[in-house]
This record gives structure tokens, C-alpha cells and sequence, in this order.
């Protein structure tokens, strides 16, 4: 089983299992980043507090670090990407790696919670944040096994994507061939 997590504007998943798309009752599945992760937390756009995209969607990364940033600098940068975020960690920039680590571990919270949910063998990551890898995944891997269930996590497997094409036009695409190319008893019926 697997599950891919998206975050740019906001966090959305999209999971299969046993080969198929777990679409739910009204085809809204996958709609993890509105899981709570502090029921005290920042408000989101849906109205509710605390949801996992308020920690881990680019928007809030780039918030976090610019946070962090004019504490140290008194320049604004309001067009700064997540993607540019984890460049710059990568090539030292103290603040950016600050924020890609607290992101990290909100990011982990909230895996664990698909891990436990889900079970996926396999989940594959999407973001600007994941340009910073090496400074992501341990505490990442920290805050899943904090709150995961140890069986869930023993095989798991948490990878970046290497697709640099966006992903959500890749899957509305795919979902809308999937009709064109109905093949009977392959698994492929919507």
C-alpha cells in the first residue's frame, strides 16, 4: 500500500490500496491536511485550529522562516518559495535549516498519523521541503516513531519524489485517462 502527500499550498494525500485509489463515500479521501495536530494551533483556511497543513505546507514554512529570518536580518523576503527555503539550508543559511527541522518534525506528526491510519508499506513525499532531505528526514523519523505504532513503522518506507513535473496535474490527468482506458479484470475500473 502507499500514500503520496503533496504539500504546496496546502497538504492533500492520495493513497492506494491493494493497487487501487481509496477515493471514499464522496471521493474526498486524502484529505489528511486538515487532521488536527493542536487543537490550540494557528487557524486554517477551513475554519478549523491547528490542522497539519498550518505546520507543514509551504505557505507555512515560508512564514516560519521569514519569522526567524527578520529576526536576524531586517530584509522581508515576501516571493521566497519553500523549495528556495531547503536550497538554502542546504548551503548553511542557519534560519532556513531551523525552520525545515521544526517543519520536519510537524511533518512527522502528521505521517504518524497516516502510518496509523493507513498502514502504507511506502510513502512518497512532495514539496518544496523535500529540496532539504538530508536536514528533513531524521527529524521526521523522530516525531513518526514518537507517535506511530511501532508494527506500522517497521518495514515503512518514507521517500522524497524524484518527479519534478507537479504532481497534482499528474494526477488529475491520470485520473481522467483512467476512464479512457478501462481494462477488465487488471484493476483498473474507477
Amino acid at each position: 500500500d502507499l500514500a503520496v502527500v503533496v504539500m504546496n499550498e496546502g497538504v492533500g494525500a492520495v493513497i492506494f490500496s491493494g493497487g487501487t485509489l481509496v477515493r471514499g463515500h464522496t471521493s474526498g479521501a486524502g484529505q489528511f491536511g486538515h487532521i488536527t495536530l493542536d487543537p490550540r494551533g494557528p487557524e486554517c483556511r477551513c475554519g478549523a485550529r491547528g490542522c497539519w497543513e498550518r505546520y507543514v505546507a509551504e505557505p507555512s514554512l515560508v512564514e516560519l522562516y521569514l519569522t526567524r529570518a527578520r529576526r536576524f536580518r531586517a530584509k522581508r523576503e515576501a516571493r521566497i518559495t519553500a523549495a528556495e527555503i531547503g536550497q538554502r539550508a542546504m548551503r548553511g543559511d542557519k534560519q532556513a535549516a531551523a525552520a525545515v527541522r521544526e517543519t520536519a518534525g510537524h511533518l512527522g506528526a502528521g505521517l504518524a498519523i497516516v502510518v496509523n491510519a493507513v498502514n502504507p508499506g511506502l510513502i512518497v513525499l512532495d514539496g518544496g521541503i523535500c529540496k532539504a532531505w538530508p536536514l528533513v528526514e531524521e527529524p521526521m523519523w523522530e516525531a513518526i516513531r514518537l507517535r506511530a505504532l511501532p508494527p506500522n513503522c517497521r518495514s515503512l518506507q518514507v521517500r522524497p519524489s524524484r518527479i519534478e513535473a507537479d504532481p497534482c496535474l499528474l494526477g488529475a490527468i491520470s485520473l481522467s485517462l483512467t476512464g479512457c482506458f478501462k481494462v477488465p479484470g487488471v484493476g483498473l475500473e474507477t
